[in-house]
Parts: structure tokens; C-alpha cells; sequence
């Protein structure tokens, strides 16, 4: 059995599944740097590693799919694109976060969505998050739901606000829900300046990676109080 899957810095990689004559599962991990499919239809692959090991009993194997096109060159993404976040399959707290869109001469364009997979009882996925850019893939506009930074099972955190010319501007919420909970509610948040270039008045801020709040007040992007 051979699966192939496509790498997020555009290289491919095989796994070729074999059982050998004592009857053990032999697994071996092929990156290749390119596969080109000529007019005889014949693939061209350029191995560039290749490593191998075995296991004598194999329980359980999930997968979970990403990835895209590049053009010819494989130097430029292109056409719609499934990528995964920083954090994707931590053990912390199982972040299953992918994004789903489109790419243009490697710019996002259009409308992307934010999904996430969680186990409750089984597996399940959701839209949770997501926006637009502009057509020409410089700019986030309109209203848009990101993901808190670190978001997984115990920590869901999003953002909910408004773009313009890729700056936040006005109101912007924060939102949290507990875990097996469908509702996310409002815990903080405050107001960008309609430039958009910093925040104004009082916040209710977190601290990183946490649901520790405090309460800051804002003056030309500047704190000038805080208090838990």
C-alpha cells in the first residue's frame, strides 16, 4: 500500500506500507522534491531521502487531510488550498484548526474559512471562523472571526471583528466556550480607532495563552491604567 501526501513546503512524501516474509509490517518514508508527469505519462520523481523502520503491530492510523497546488515551478501556490495552524495536533490539547481557501500567484484571495475537528464522543468538524480578503490578495476586509492564538481543546478563544485595508477598526470582541459546549460567549474586547491604527478607551484584554482577564484603558494606543 502506498499513500502519498503533499508537504506544506511543497515537497511530497510516500509511505509505502509492506509486510515481509516473517510477516512484519515494514513502513518506509519517501521525500521527494518533485513529481512531474510527462506527455507519456510517465511520472518523473526525484527522491531526495528515504528512510525506513518496522513495527510488528499497527493499532490505529488517523489522518487528517491538508494541502494544495504549486505551480510548475513549485515555487508558487496556486488554486484552493487546505493549511493547518501552527499549533496543528499538539498533544496539549488536540488543535485541529485548518484553514480552506483560495490562492492567487501565492496571495490569498477571497473568501477563506476556519474549521476545526474535535473529539466529543466522535469525531466531528465545524466552521468556527473565517473572512474575506480583497481580489488582488493584499488586504483582509469586512467583518471577520479569527482564532485566539493557541486555540485548542481547553482553550477555545475567537475574535470576532471588523477590517478595513487590513486594519482592525472599531469594535472587536473576544469570545470563549468551554469544552463540549456549542455556544461561544463574550468574555472582553473594546474599540480599534477608524483609522485603524490603534485602540481606544477601555479594554478587557487576556493574558496569552490563558482566560486571565484584566482591564486596560487606552489612550492613542497607549495604556494609561490597567487593573485586574
Amino acid at each position: 500500500m502506498m499513500i502519498q501526501q503533499r508537504q506544506e513546503d511543497g515537497m511530497n512524501q510516500l509511505i509505502i506500507s509492506e509486510v515481509d516474509k516473517d510477516n512484519h509490517k515494514q513502513l518506509t518514508l519517501v521525500n521527494i522534491i518533485m513529481t512531474k508527469k510527462l506527455v507519456d505519462g510517465i511520472f518523473c520523481i526525484r527522491n531526495i531521502g528515504k528512510r525506513t523502520f518496522k513495527q510488528c503491530k499497527i493499532q490505529k492510523i488517523k489522518l487528517f487531510s491538508g494541502g494544495g497546488l504549486y505551480n510548475d515551478l513549485g515555487s508558487i501556490k496556486i488554486g484552493n488550498w487546505i493549511e493547518v495552524s501552527e499549533n496543528f495536533g499538539s498533544r496539549r490539547g488536540q488543535s485541529f484548526v485548518t484553514y480552506h481557501g483560495e490562492y492567487k500567484n501565492n496571495k490569498k484571495v477571497g473568501k477563506w474559512d476556519i474549521w476545526y475537528k474535535q473529539f466529543n464522543n466522535r469525531w466531528d468538524s465545524e466552521q468556527i471562523g473565517g473572512g474575506l480578503y480583497d481580489q488582488e490578495g493584499f488586504f483582509k476586509i469586512g467583518l471577520w472571526i479569527e482564532v485566539g492564538d493557541g486555540f485548542e481543546m481547553n482553550l477555545q478563544i475567537i475574535q470576532r471583528g471588523y477590517y478595513q485595508n487590513d486594519e482592525k477598526v472599531g469594535r472587536w470582541d473576544i469570545l470563549y466556550r468551554e469544552w463540549g459546549s456549542e455556544k461561544f460567549e463574550n468574555i472582553g474586547g473594546g474599540s480599534y480607532s477608524e483609522g485603524g491604527s490603534f485602540k481606544i478607551g477601555k479594554w478587557i484584554e487576556l493574558v496569552d495563552g490563558s482566560l486571565v482577564s484584566y482591564i486596560c484603558e487606552y489612550k492613542d494606543g497607549k495604556v494609561i491604567s490597567m487593573q485586574k
